[in-house]
C-alpha cells in the first residue's frame, strides 16, 4: 500500500518526534494520556460527526453541534478531565461549539473581572450547564474599538439595579456565538452610566432567556444573525436591550465598584487595561491554537498527494507519477509544513508572555499587559494569515477532489476562515502591534524586542548557517521599522495629530514593518526548538524543513537585504540551498506530518484516511450518503420542470 511504503521510507524516530511535539502542545498531560483521550472520545456518543454531516441542512448542523457539545461535557465531567485534558478533547474532534463559549470566553472573564463571591455564584450552574452563557462585546458598529461600544448601562441608585439600553441600531451586538439559540446569560460590555457621568466600557453578566422556559426576557429581544461562509453550526446572534433592568451584582466588581452611597468606586486605575486582558488572552489563544487546524489539512493533503498519480512518470514509464513528486506540488504543502512546525516552537514562548501578564493582573499590576497585547496581536496576526493560507494551499493542491466536501477541507477553510478578523481583525491589530513597538524607541525597551533599537550590522555567515539566517530577519526589521520612525518624524514636522499621522500615512508600510518583526520572532522562536530536541534524526529532518520553509521568506526581502549591505550572491545561495531541502523533506512528509496523529474521525475526510483507499470512500459516500443521489421522486421533479405535462 503506498501510504505504507511511505511510512518505511521516513528516517525519523516517529515515537520522539510525536513525544516532543505533544510536549509542546499539552505539556502537562503525559503522552499516554493524551493518547488514552483521543480513543476515549471517539467512542463517546455523540462526540464524533459522521461523514453524513455533510449533507447536513443548517438545522441540523447546529443541532448536531449542541448535541456535540453536551455531550463533550457529559464525557469532560465523567472522566474529571484537568484544564489541560479539556483542551485536548476539545482539540481532538471539532473545535468551537456553542456551549464551548462558556468555558472559552465567559468562565475566564468571571475569574478575571468578577469577585470571588460573583464567581462562586454563577460557577457551578455554568459548569452544570444550568446557564449557557455568551461573550456580547461586539456591535454591528464597533468590533475591535472596544471605547467606541455604544451600548449603556446607567446606574439607577434607588431601584438598585442597572439600566441597558442599545440606544442607535450601530449598538445592536452582533456576531454574538451561542446567543441565537441557544444563550440565557450574556457577559456584555456595556458603556458604565453614573449620576450623568460615563465611566467608559465594563463587563456585566446578564439573564437574557428565562431559565425554565428559555424565553426571551421583558426588554430583550434576540435573533439568529443567518448563514454564513463557513462556522454554520454556530447560532450567530444579535441582542438588542430596551431599558432593561437587572440587579446590581451583574457588575463585575474586581476591580470597581458602585458604593453604597451609589458612588463609582475604582480599586485599580489599570482596570480598563484589564478589561483588555480577556482579549489579549483570546487572541493568544487563537494564534496558539493554529497548529490544529493547519495539520488536519496538511495530513488529508499530504496522505492524498501520495495516493493520487498524475501523468507518465520518466523514471518508470508504465507507470504515473505521484503528486507528491513534483516540486510545484511539494512547494504548496512543505512550504506551510514547515510554518506548522515553527508555529508549534512559538506556541510555548506566546503563551509564556500572555501568562506572565494574567499573573500580574491578579496581583493587581498590569505591568506585562502592553508587552503581551503587542506580542498576542503580532503572533494571532501572521499566525493566523499563514494558517489559512496553508489549509487554502492544502486544498488547492488536492485539485478537484478538494473542491468536494467530502474531502474535508472545504469546511476546515470556511470554518477557520473568520479567524483572520474576528477578536480583532488582523490589520487592526496589526496596526497596534507596531504601534506599541514603535513606542519602546523612547521607553525602556523588553528584551524581545531589543535588537530592533541596536546598532545596525551587516548579516555575515554562511548560507545555511541559522545564525545568518536570524541575523538577516532581524536585520529587515530593524530596517523598515526605523524608516517607519523616521517617517513618522517627518510627517510629525507638518501634523501634530498622532492617530492622523498612523491611520492616513503609515498604515501599509507599518503593516509591512510588523509582518517583518514578527518573522524575525518566529524564525528565532523555531532555532530555539530546533536546538531542544535530542534525536538527531529529528532534529537533522526539522532543521531541512527550516532551511526551506526560512529561504522561501527571505528571499521576499532580498531588496532589503541587499540595500543593507547583504551581496545577492549569499541570498541566493540561501534560496538554492532551501530548494535543496525539498528533496530531505519529501523522503520524511508523511512521518512529520503524521506525527501529530490526528485521528480519522478528526480528519472527517474521504481522501485522507490513514489506510488510503480515497477513490473507495468518495463513490461509497456518493452512493450512500447523499440524499439527492439516487433519489427517484426528485428526479421526476426535475423532469417535470422540463416537461410540466409529466
Amino acid at each position: 500500500m503506498a501510504l505504507n511504503q511511505e511510512r518505511e521510507q521516513c528516517n525519523l524516530n516517529q515515537e520522539s518526534l510525536t513525544s516532543n511535539l505533544h510536549e509542546l502542545l499539552f505539556p502537562k498531560v503525559p503522552l499516554s494520556r493524551v493518547r488514552e483521550i483521543k480513543e476515549q472520545v471517539i467512542k463517546f456518543p455523540d462526540m464524533v460527526y459522521p461523514r453524513s454531516s455533510y449533507f447536513d441542512n443548517r438545522e441540523d448542523h447546529i443541532k448536531r453541534s449542541v448535541k456535540f457539545g453536551i455531550a463533550w461535557r457529559k464525557f469532560s465531567s465523567s472522566n474529571s478531565l484537568t484544564t489541560e485534558e479539556y483542551d485536548i478533547s476539545l482539540r481532538s474532534l471539532h473545535g468551537l461549539h456553542p456551549l464551548s463559549l462558556n468555558f472559552i470566553f465567559v468562565i475566564p472573564s468571571l475569574q478575571i473581572q468578577g469577585t470571588e463571591e460573583q464567581f462562586n455564584h454563577w460557577f457551578p450552574r455554568i459548569n452544570s450547564l444550568e446557564i449557557i452563557g455568551c461573550y456580547a462585546q461586539t456591535e454591528l458598529g464597533h468590533g475591535s474599538n472596544i471605547r467606541g461600544i455604544e451600548t449603556t448601562a446607567h446606574y439607577d441608585h434607588q431601584s438598585q439595579e442597572f439600566i441597558f439600553n442599545s440606544p442607535t441600531i450601530k449598538s445592536y451586538k452582533w456576531w454574538i456565538g451561542a446567543l441565537g439559540l441557544c444563550a440565557n446569560h450574556a457577559l456584555i460590555i456595556a458603556q458604565l452610566w453614573v449620576k450623568g457621568k460615563c465611566f467608559g466600557p465594563h463587563a456585566f453578566f446578564i439573564p437574557i432567556r428565562d431559565l425554565n422556559s428559555h424565553q426571551t426576557l421583558q426588554g430583550v429581544e434576540i435573533g439568529e444573525i443567518g448563514p454564513k461562509i463557513g462556522l454554520n453550526h454556530m447560532d450567530n446572534g444579535y441582542l438588542k436591550l430596551d431599558n432593561y433592568r437587572v440587579n446590581k451584582f451583574c457588575m463585575l466588581n474586581r476591580f470597581s465598584k458602585i458604593n453604597s452611597a451609589g458612588d463609582y468606586e475604582l480599586h485599580d486605575r489599570n482596570s480598563i487595561k484589564i478589561l483588555y486582558l480577556s482579549l489579549v488572552m483570546s487572541r493568544v489563544g487563537i494564534a496558539s491554537g493554529a497548529w490544529f487546524s493547519l495539520s488536519i489539512g496538511l495530513t488529508i493533503a499530504i496522505r492524498y498527494s501520495i495516493i493520487r498519480r498524475q501523468f507518465t512518470d520518466p523514471e518508470f514509464p508504465d507507470q504515473e507519477k505521484k503528486l507528491l513528486d513534483y516540486q510545484i506540488q511539494q512547494y504548496k504543502l512543505f512550504r506551510p509544513l514547515g510554518f506548522l512546525y515553527g508555529g508549534v516552537f512559538c506556541r510555548k514562548r506566546i503563551l509564556e508572555y500572555a501568562f506572565a501578564a494574567k499573573k500580574e493582573v491578579e496581583m493587581k499590576s498590569g505591568r506585562g499587559l502592553d508587552l503581551a497585547h503587542g506580542i498576542g496581536s503580532l503572533f494571532k496576526v501572521f499566525m493566523t494569515k499563514e494558517t489559512l493560507e496553508g489549509i487554502e494551499s492544502a486544498r488547492v493542491s488536492c485539485g478537484g477532489h478538494g473542491y468536494s466536501m467530502l474531502s474535508g477541507l472545504p469546511s476546515l477553510y470556511t470554518n477557520y476562515l473568520p479567524s483572520v478578523t474576528y477578536e480583532g481583525d488582523n490589520s487592526i491589530l496589526a496596526m497596534q502591534a507596531i504601534k506599541y513597538i514603535a513606542g519602546l524607541k523612547v521607553k525602556k525597551c523588553p528584551e524581545i524586542f531589543a535588537f530592533l533599537y541596536c546598532p545596525p550590522v551587516i548579516p555575515a555567515g554562511n548560507a545555511d548557517d541559522f545564525t545568518f539566517i536570524i541575523h538577516c530577519f532581524e536585520a529587515v526589521a530593524r530596517l523598515r521599522v526605523n524608516n517607519l520612525l523616521q517617517k513618522y518624524v517627518k510627517i510629525s514636522h507638518s501634523c501634530t495629530n498622532k492617530e492622523k499621522i498612523w491611520s492616513n500615512y503609515l498604515q501599509v508600510q507599518g503593516i509591512e514593518a510588523a509582518e517583518s518583526v514578527f518573522y524575525a520572532l518566529f524564525h528565532k522562536f523555531y532555532i530555539e526548538g530546533i536546538a531542544n530536541l535530542t534525536d538527531p534524526k529529528n532534529k537533522q529532518a526539522i532543521s531541512e524543513l527550516f532551511l526551506l520553509y526560512s529561504s522561501d521568506i527571505l528571499y521576499k526581502y532580498k531588496g532589503d537585504l541587499v540595500f543593507l549591505g547583504v551581496p545577492s550572491r549569499k541570498l541566493e545561495e540561501v534560496r538554492e540551498k532551501g530548494l535543496k531541502a525539498f528533496d530531505n523533506v519529501r523522503k520524511n512528509a508523511l512521518g512529520l506530518i503524521e506525527a501529530f496523529e490526528i485521528q480519522d474521525e478528526v480528519l472527517n475526510s474521504d481522501i485522507g484516511k490513514k489506510q488510503g483507499c480515497p477513490y473507495e470512500s468518495l463513490y461509497t459516500s456518493a452512493k450512500t450518503l447523499n440524499p439527492i443521489s439516487n433519489n427517484d421522486r426528485l428526479a421526476k421533479e426535475i423532469k417535470a420542470l422540463f416537461n410540466p405535462k409529466l
